[in-house]
């Protein structure tokens, strides 16, 4: 079992996500076309409602009971592997989800889920108020580290799969309103298009400048930054379609600590100094020309030649 979480602020657009017909079989489609009500769709709801403003409508008005609370809106997705798709009934992904709820302190907040079926794996979506009806605010600090255990908690109570903990390697950060824009549209995402270049230039024992220069020169439309502070590399940022990221917004293992931790990507700041900025500079021809004279030396851990002929 996998639950991801993304808090927000905006109740319909979330809500029209989660109850877009064409996440739905054909058959609950016509039903809804018919009835022109998102009911056929509904798990389950602590709340009113029958189309997509009225949920939105609803948890608004909770949320204005706490003007304080900026991100009034939670959104859990839930995923079981193959090996739970059919022993898990409707009747189950009910009890899981108030069960969730509760854990995770939504007891008395309005709340509604609905399954997809527009991906392989069995998976539902539930969205809730991050403000109770009582006016209190549901404490979101460290949500995605107190699921961990709140997955193991329903595995056991559920008699599912073990999952065990995920690799870091393995999460990859989609905000809400990127998961609604791929949902609609199918398009490839900028960062998805990032995940996909620095994955094919991961791997291997290699210093920091050989991964920027191999990154710079296979994927042209790729920019990437360095941030510094007292001399010294402590941040960087990958840029692609006129927009850019910083590593830890990709991805913790994509920041420039967890590319050297998870990646063993070395970085020694007192080794050839000026290297990262040299390369960095270079245009797409020239770091292209480098990286193939490294390739030709059967040097492509990084100890090459730099067009000036000095030992990097």
């Amino acid at each position: 079992m996998i639950i991801k979480v993304i808090r927000g602020s905006s109740e319909y657009s979330l809500c029209r996500y989660v109850l877009d017909p064409k996440k739905q079989l054909p058959e609950k489609q016509a039903i809804a076309l018919e009835t022109d009500s998102a009911q056929p769709f509904l798990l389950c709801a602590g709340m009113p409602g029958k189309k997509a403003h009225d949920f939105a409508r609803n948890l608004k008005t909770v949320a204005g009971l706490n003007q304080r609370v900026q991100k009034t809106v939670v959104h859990y997705s839930i995923s079981l592997p193959k090996s739970d798709r059919e022993r898990v009934s409707q009747k189950k992904m009910v009890a899981m989800t108030k069960s969730l709820l509760y854990q995770m302190g939504h007891a008395r907040c309005p709340y509604f889920a609905v399954e997809h079926h527009d991906a392989s794996q069995k998976h539902w979506h539930v969205v809730v108020s991050a403000v109770t009806y009582g006016g209190d605010w549901v404490d979101g600090r460290f949500d995605r580290y107190r699921l961990r255990a709140v997955e193991e908690r329903l595995e056991q109570q559920f008699h599912l799969t073990p999952s065990g903990r995920r690799p870091v390697t393995d999460i990859k950060n989609l905000s809400a309103g990127e998961y609604r824009l791929k949902g609609s549209t199918g398009q490839v995402l900028p960062k998805e298009k990032l995940w996909t270049a620095i994955d094919a230039c991961l791997g291997g024992d290699q210093s920091l400048a050989r991964f920027i220069l191999k990154l710079k020169a296979r994927f042209p439309e790729i920019s990437v930054k360095l941030r510094e502070r007292n001399g010294r590399k402590v941040g960087i940022s990958f840029g692609i379609d006129e927009k850019a990221f910083a590593g830890r917004h990709l991805g913790r293992a994509y920041s420039l600590n967890g590319l050297q931790q998870y990646h063993q990507i070395r970085y020694e700041p007192d080794s050839q100094p000026g290297i990262l900025d040299e390369i960095l500079s270079m245009d797409t021809k020239q770091c292209q020309q480098l990286y193939q004279q490294w390739r030709l030396l059967g040097q492509e851990k990084a100890e090459g030649q730099a067009p000036k002929q000095r030992e990097l």
